[in-house]
């Protein structure tokens, strides 16, 4: 059995700040984008985001 998996996208931070505050237009586009594309964020994202939803 093998997964349809889509292609990866590389989101930055200041897209994902952006769309976890819900703001437009960057929510509507990254909806759009993920119906296409599969997000990824890197080991120095993730880490920001840990840091960045933990203050």
């Amino acid at each position: 059995m093998t997964a349809n998996l889509l292609p990866p996208i590389l989101c930055n931070s200041g897209l994902l700040s952006r769309v976890i505050s819900r703001k437009q237009p960057f929510l509507e586009a990254y909806l759009t984008i993920t119906t296409v594309y599969q997000p990824v964020i890197s080991t120095a994202i993730y880490i920001e985001l840990q840091h960045w939803l933990l203050l």
